[in-house]
């Protein structure tokens, strides 16, 4: 979307998410389960609206404020509100007990609202009805002289009634606890809307990380006596600041919430586990990876302890650490973590379930990156026909088994196999998911690379110009963009193009190697890549002392653990 109220109430309604359920949007699952992802599969989730309702990750949660909150991140900007005000006065009038625009209440529901309302009237009537019911029934079992069913159903009853008290207690403290976290949203963070100098207002303008900003310093005096409230506040403000890029201040916001509900809950409670594997992803999106894989391993380990090492949360943390074993490079510790989940979601989900999909993708695309695409390819053949069976033949999960099929195809040189695949992908990514999409773009990329492979520069320039441009424009500081650009350099300098193609080789190279930290391991071969190819260019070119200097430095680059062959 584009930046602008569409997009501000996108994200309060993101926030307003969290707070519900305890997880982000984009990483929940049905039933709680969350899993890390990786940075493209977080756009695509946001660019579709992929993302569970708020009740069925957690069931708890007020029907009127999940449709509040689908309002407020439906996949139309039209569709949601027009502005955060908007948004505002729905929630005040879910927190005056008045029912809220987007949502027409069930007739059992409104019964329920004017008993509330109408307190001490209903009480007396109900007293009265209970007292009249209760005399006729001891008056009837007296005439009937079944005492001792009289005493078992009295028993009975207190029972009922002591359990029907302790659940209202305790859906009374979840209530006001929901009270207390919504009228800190209303007043502390939509309250950044209003005009200038009005009650917090900063103006119409203000952006999301602004009103977070505004209100994060009034959080601990918000909340004197609820310190849950504030763990799950500042929780929800760590995953906030993590999506807006800001990982330090992710790890500030996590590392409280961390300190308070070990403090109020215990060590090992299932809320503090929570807020640990939270703070390894904040850690690990800092690249404090020194931090993150003894938060990540300790939480598997209590987890493991705590819930059972086949409880889904466990499940998770496997998959979770072994993620960030994969994007550290460290194959020889992801592989088998990889392995053991999958065979224990295999186990206790079923073979088809779409947790289970999800360790295969992952274990098969490790095992190309380890080079084993012996156990990569079958892998990925099994996957594919599950997926389109589970999910349809067009859902985006689909269309990336597909890609890794194409991939792990070319891998093993079955081109013939590989290239209708990559297109077909292609034009289903351009359908489903639109043209400018990071999917459809590295499908661009990926089909183009496919043809370089069968000696068609042509097809593969038209491909890498498309994709170039819409990079540039949505992505100019990626590093991705600077691969396309190399990439295209290579197809230029395979039609003889030198003078063409040696700009786009050369400020490829220097802004992968600029941005050589945001690429991950699995990727870190892009950059001997364009080494190679500016090589290739020289060599074809005969210009043998540019062709001695990029040699150098390709052989400087081969040396390093990470590094990979260069290309034919």
């Amino acid at each position: 979307d584009l930046l602008g109220p569409a997009s501000d109430v996108y994200s309060l309604g993101a926030t307003l998410y969290e707070l519900l359920t305890g997880q982000s949007p984009i990483g929940a699952r049905p039933g709680g389960v969350s899993e890390k992802l990786t940075r493209p599969e977080v756009l695509r989730r946001a660019k579709n609206g992929e993302f569970p309702a708020p009740r069925s990750v957690l069931p708890q949660v007020p029907a009127p404020l999940e449709a509040v909150c689908l309002k407020a991140m439906s996949r139309d900007p039209q569709a949601r509100y027009a502005t955060a005000q908007a948004l505002a006065e729905d929630l005040e009038r879910w927190l005056a007990d008045e029912p809220v625009a987007v949502y027409r209440e069930p007739l059992p529901v409104r019964v329920r609202r004017f008993v509330r309302r109408h307190q001490v009237a209903v009480t007396s009537l109900a007293a009265t009805l209970f007292v009249g019911l209760v005399g006729l029934g001891l008056l009837a079992a007296v005439v009937s002289g079944k005492n001792e069913q009289l005493q078992a159903s009295n028993d009975q009853e207190r029972a009922a009634r002591l359990e029907a008290d302790n659940q209202r207690a305790k859906a009374e403290r979840s209530e006001a606890e929901a009270q207390a976290v919504l009228t800190f949203f209303q007043d502390k963070v939509l309250a950044a809307a209003r005009p200038e100098n009005e009650d917090g207002g900063l103006g119409i303008n203000v952006t999301i990380r602004q009103a977070i900003d505004a209100a994060e310093p009034l959080i601990t005096d918000a909340f004197p006596d609820q310190p849950l409230v504030e763990a799950s506040i500042r929780l929800t403000l760590g995953n906030t600041y993590s999506y807006l890029g800001l990982a330090e201040l992710a790890i500030r916001q996590c590392e409280r919430a961390r300190k308070l509900y070990e403090t109020h809950l215990g060590p090992e409670h299932p809320d503090t586990l929570t807020s640990m594997n939270n703070l390894a992803i904040a850690y690990s999106d800092a690249g404090k990876l020194d931090l993150a894989f003894p938060l990540y391993e300790q939480t598997l380990e209590l987890r493991k302890a705590k819930l059972g090492p086949e409880h889904p949360d466990t499940l998770s943390s496997m998959g979770n650490l072994a993620n960030a074993y994969s994007d550290a490079g460290k194959l020889d510790l992801a592989l088998p973590l990889y392995e053991q989940t999958l065979e224990l979601r295999k186990a206790k989900l079923g073979p088809e379930h779409p947790h289970t999909l999800l360790s295969m993708v992952n274990l098969a695309v490790a095992y190309r990156d380890a080079g084993k695409h012996d156990l990569a390819l079958p892998l990925m053949e099994q996957t594919l026909p599950l997926t389109k069976a589970k999910l349809g033949p067009e859902h985006p999960d689909t269309l990336t088994s597909m890609n890794n099929l194409a991939l792990a195809y070319r891998d093993a040189g079955k081109l013939d196999l590989a290239l209708p695949l990559y297109e077909q992908t292609l034009e289903l990514r351009k359908a489903k998911l639109g043209p400018e999409h990071p999917h459809t773009l590295d499908s661009m990329n990926n089909l183009a690379a496919a043809y370089l492979d069968v000696t068609q520069p042509e097809r593969a320039e038209t491909y890498l110009r498309e994709a170039l441009a819409i990079r540039e424009k949505r992505f100019p500081d990626h590093w991705e963009t600077f691969q396309t650009k190399s990439l295209l350099g290579d197809a230029l300098a395979g039609q003889k193009k030198f003078q063409e193609a040696e700009p786009l080789l050369v400020e490829g190279y220097a802004g992968m190697q600029e941005r050589e930290s945001q690429i991950p391991a699995n990727e870190k071969a892009s950059l001997t890549y364009a080494i190679g190819w500016l090589v290739k260019l020289y060599s074809a070119w005969e210009k043998p002392e540019e062709e001695a200097k990029w040699q150098k430095i390709l052989e400087q680059a081969l040396s390093k653990p990470e590094s990979s062959d260069i290309p034919k």
